[in-house]
């Protein structure tokens, strides 16, 4: 092999390969070529871009948030009085279908008064959550009404807990279930011995 062979074979072998290294972590041959200033500019218009895009994803994630608070109820005024009764948005409402234990009712075997646990159980029930009531009648002063809390059945709800009965004088037996339930698992007034809340009322009067 003659010298000018020898030479064009090595300058194959031994061709650097740190331009295209450059290229991966430098940035493009176009843009490290520009002028200083035309550099700049071009990295402004980068910066630009990237903080627009971090205020729109801001601005979303804010307008999620608010959207999910007010789907929460975070624009409700609610109330809750005890076992079956409630205030939302200024209208008292009474839960459709069942009794529940009177707030001031002990139960026997009980260390707390069974009335508060009914109230707090309701309370912990709607807590974060959109209360919606439909109207079934009325009752003195409140709005008889079959009331949801993002689709859960309060009254269900506070039967198969334990802190409430069936009304069947009204629901026709529409919570016997959950009553039947809540029995089999002494829970809430199952637990013990206890008068039924219309007992309590009218030994009260």
């Amino acid at each position: 092999m003659n010298l000018f062979k020898h030479r064009e074979v090595a300058s194959r072998f031994h061709r650097p390969l740190c331009g295209r290294s450059r290229s991966r972590l430098g940035g493009s041959s176009r843009t490290r070529n520009l002028p200083h200033a035309e550099r700049s500019a071009s990295a402004g218009r980068k910066r630009h871009r990237t903080a627009g895009t971090t205020v729109v994803l801001i601005a979303l994630a804010t307008l999620s948030f608010l959207s999910s608070c007010s789907r929460a109820g975070a624009l409700q005024s609610v109330h809750v009085h005890d076992g079956d009764t409630l205030t939302i948005d200024g209208t008292r409402w009474r839960l459709w279908g069942v009794d529940a234990v009177e707030l001031d009712q002990t139960c026997q075997g009980r260390a707390a008064l069974c009335g508060v646990e009914a109230r707090d159980h309701l309370r912990a029930l709607i807590t974060g959550h959109s209360v919606a009531c439909e109207p079934r009648g009325r009752s003195y002063d409140r709005v008889v009404g079959l009331c949801r809390a993002d689709g859960l059945d309060l009254s269900a709800a506070q039967v198969e807990a334990g802190h409430a009965l069936d009304y069947p004088r009204y629901s026709r037996g529409e919570y016997a279930d959950e009553q039947a339930a809540a029995h089999a698992a002494r829970r809430g007034l199952w637990a013990g011995d206890f008068v039924t809340p219309e007992a309590w009322r009218r030994k009260r009067r």
